[in-house]
C-alpha cells in the first residue's frame, strides 16, 4: 500500500511531535526489552546505530540536514530489518522492534515499509494481545502518516490496556496525536497524564497548553455569534447526523431527515429545536412533536431550580420526576400535563430537564473527535495550519432539554426522545 506521509501538517508537527524536540533522546524503542530480541551477533553494530540515532528517522522531514547521507542511513536500517526478519522464532519484542524499524524507513520515504510496520505491530499484538505497546506503536505510526482517525482509535485501545505504571512516552505520543487530530481538549488531558507520571509539569504539557490556548480560545461571555459560529455539523453515520457546539459545550445526534433549527448566541444563550418525523396516532391522525435543547450562561443569583421553573408552564399538572438522564447528570426534571393545550389530540404531555456544568478542567474533552487534514497534492509537501476553534464559554452553564408532545402519541414519541437523549452530551 502506498501511503503519503507528505500530507504533513508541518507547522503543527514541528511544534508538538515529542520525538522531534520536546523529548529528544526518547523514542518507542526505549520501551522495548532488547534482552528478549534475538538477532545475529554480526548485527550488533547496526543495532547500536539504531539506538543512538533516532533523531535521524523518528519523524519525517522535508529536508535532510545530517552529515551522513540519507541512502546510507536507509541501508543501515534495512540491514537491521532484514537481520531481524531472518530470525525464525520472533518474540513480541522482536516484532515491535521490526515494526519500529519499518516505521523509521517509512519516515525516510521508503514507502513500501508502511504496510510492513503495520503488519509487524499486528503480529506483536497477536502474540501479546494484552500488551498496550502493540496498539500504541501502530497508533504513533498512523499519526505520523497523517491518519488521525486510525491513530486515535488505536491509542484509545491502548489506553484500555495500560499497566499500573505505563511509560510517560505513551502519553507524549498520544498527546501529540491528539493535537494533529484537532482534539485539543483531549490533548491537554493526555499531556497532563505525562506530568502525573513524571511528577512535574512535563515539557509536552507545557507546550501543548501554550499551543491549544491559541488553537481553541474561550468564547467571551458577552458576545454575539451567528448560528454557524455556534453550531457545527460533524458529519453523518448512516442517517445519524452529529450536531456539536464547542462554544456551549454540548453535542447531540439527530436523524438527518428531521427538521433542525439552530440559533445563534445572544443574551448569554443559544438553542436548537429538533422536529422528528410525525407519528400517526391510533385515531389515524399525523401528529408532530419536538425537542428543545437550550444552553445558557447561569445568572449569578439564579439556582438551577429557578432556571427550570422559569422555562416550564406552571398551569396544569407539573410534578418533579426522576428520569434516568437527569439522574445521571445530577439534574432536575418535571413531567408536565395540560389538557387545555392541544385539547384535540389528548392534551399536552411532556418533560423538562435541567442540568448545570461548571467550567471543565479540560474543555472539549467530552466533545473531541479526530479530524483528518485536507487532501493535498500527491508527491508534494503540503502545509496546513492547525484548525482554529471557538472554545467553550468560560462560565457555569445551565442546560435545558424540553420534550413537547401530546397524550395521543406520548408512548410512541417518548421512545424517540429516550433514544435522542442517549447521544446528548453536556460539558
Amino acid at each position: 500500500m502506498y501511503k503519503l506521509p507528505k500530507l504533513v501538517i508541518w507547522l503543527l508537527v514541528s511544534l508538538v511531535a515529542p520525538s522531534v524536540f520536546i523529548q529528544k533522546g526518547y523514542c518507542n524503542i526505549d520501551v522495548i526489552d532488547f534482552s528478549k530480541v534475538h538477532y545475529p551477533a554480526k548485527l550488533q553494530d547496526k543495532i547500536d546505530f539504531l539506538k543512538n540515532n533516532e533523531q535521524l528517522y523518528d519523524h519525517w522531514s522535508p529536508d535532510w540536514n545530517s552529515s551522513m547521507p540519507k541512502p546510507d542511513v536507509i541501508a543501515k536500517l534495512k540491514a537491521v530489518y532484514n537481520g531481524l526478519d531472518s530470525v525464525t522464532d520472533k518474540t513480541t519484542e522482536t516484532l515491535l522492534l521490526m515494526g519500529d524499524v519499518a516505521h523509521y524507513l517509512y519516515n525516510l520515504d521508503a514507502q513500501d515499509y508502511y504496510d510492513k510496520a503495520v503488519t509487524n505491530y499486528q503480529q506483536a499484538r497477536s502474540l501479546s494481545p494484552n500488551d498496550y505497546r502493540g496498539y500504541w506503536f501502530v497508533a504513533h505510526h498512523y499519526s505520523l502518516a497523517a491518519e488521525p482517525v486510525l491513530a486515535i482509535n488505536a491509542f484509545q485501545q491502548a489506553a484500555h490496556l495500560l499497566p499500573a505504571r505505563p511509560s510517560f512516552l505513551f502519553w507524549n505520543d498520544y498527546a501529540a496525536a491528539c493535537m494533529l487530530a484537532g482534539m485539543y481538549g483531549t490533548a491537554r488531558y493526555v499531556a497532563h497524564q505525562a506530568s502525573v507520571m513524571q511528577g512535574f509539569t512535563s515539557p509536552i504539557e507545557a507546550e501543548i497548553n501554550k499551543i491549544s490556548a491559541k488553537s481553541m480560545r474561550p468564547t467571551p461571555v458577552d458576545t454575539t455569534l451567528s448560528d454557524k459560529e455556534v453550531w457545527n455539523l460533524l458529519g453523518k453515520s448512516g442517517r445519524s447526523l452529529t450536531v456539536n457546539s464547542w462554544v456551549m459545550g454540548t453535542q447531540f445526534a439527530v436523524d438527518s431527515a428531521w427538521h433542525l433549527q439552530l440559533g445563534g448566541y445572544s443574551k448569554h444563550l443559544t438553542y436548537a429545536v429538533v422536529v422528528p418525523d410525525k407519528i400517526t396516532s391510533k385515531k389515524g391522525v399525523e401528529i408532530g412533536y419536538s425537542f428543545l435543547v437550550l444552553a445558557k450562561v447561569a445568572d449569578e443569583n439564579e439556582s438551577l431550580q429557578q432556571f427550570l421553573d422559569k422555562f416550564t408552564v406552571k398551569g396544569g399538572d407539573r410534578k418533579p420526576i426522576d428520569l434516568p438522564f437527569s439522574k445521571a447528570n445530577n439534574g432536575l426534571a418535571y413531567e408536565t400535563k395540560n389538557p387545555e393545550i392541544y385539547p384535540n389530540i389528548g392534551g399536552a404531555h411532556g418533560y423538562a430537564i435541567a442540568m448545570e456544568q461548571d467550567v471543565p478542567e479540560f474543555p472539549g474533552l467530552k466533545l473531541d473527535r479526530p479530524t483528518s487534514p485536507p487532501k493535498g497534492d500527491v508527491g508534494k509537501v503540503n502545509y496546513f495550519v492547525a484548525q482554529q476553534k471557538d472554545g467553550r464559554v468560560k462560565a457555569k452553564l445551565y442546560y435545558l432539554v424540553i420534550f413537547d408532545s401530546c397524550e395521543d402519541i406520548h408512548d410512541e414519541s417518548i421512545k424517540v426522545f429516550d433514544d435522542f437523549l442517549t447521544n446528548v452530551i453536556f460539558e
